[in-house]
């Protein structure tokens, strides 16, 4: 399926909707939960933009002074042997929420992928495994969030990013939340390229 969007045309390439609480309980303490929360399908040679489109919102009571806040991820999964056909049945499965996304290991490797490093001049992070695309405003309404990255664009880090695409690699949208209590909900999320 082919969608004008963003001044040419994307296809769907990895889509979920369904509304996700990450923590999915009240902890007793702050600490961090990732929810693996999409993985795409194989990608295609040359991939020359992505778009991410994510639909979300907090509780609408923490905020980043507090040490609460949520975020969205991505990473890049290649694959162990040249047909993987990886299937994510139940990610609303409590097995698929943990701390960060490293965490994932085994279970990404069970599915006949493995983590590929994003080197950290892309990242700007600690992690070698993902990068923040999306950071929530803590809001209680539903934000519709849309990041774009093109290659050949002034942005360093799509260019980079774009640059470590190969065929046959899977993307990986991770959501995150810093929290006591905070509860991030996602409805949907959508990638798109071409």
């Amino acid at each position: 399926m082919s969608i004008p969007r963003g001044g040419g045309n994307l296809q769907l390439w990895g889509a979920r909707q369904q509304e996700v609480c990450v923590p999915p309980s009240n902890p007793s303490a702050p600490h961090q939960s990732t929810a693996l929360y999409l993985v795409s399908r194989p990608l295609p040679k040359n991939v020359s933009t992505i778009q991410f489109e994510i639909i979300s919102r907090d509780q609408g009571w923490g905020n980043p002074h507090d040490g609460l806040w949520s975020w969205f991820e991505v990473s890049i999964l290649g694959s162990l042997a040249e047909q993987t056909t990886a299937e994510f049945h139940d990610l609303s499965d409590p097995a698929h929420v943990r701390p960060t996304p490293e965490e994932f290991g085994e279970l990404i490797q069970d599915q006949g992928l493995y983590f590929k490093d994003i080197p950290s001049r892309t990242t700007q992070s600690s992690s070698q495994v993902s990068m923040t695309i999306i950071a929530n405003a803590i809001r209680r309404h539903w934000q519709h969030h849309a990041l774009t990255w093109r290659r050949g664009s002034d942005d360093e880090t799509a260019d980079h990013f774009l640059d470590l695409l190969e065929e046959g690699d899977r993307l990986c949208i991770w959501a995150r939340a810093q929290a006591w209590h905070l509860g991030q909900l996602t409805s949907s999320k959508e990638m798109l390229m071409s």
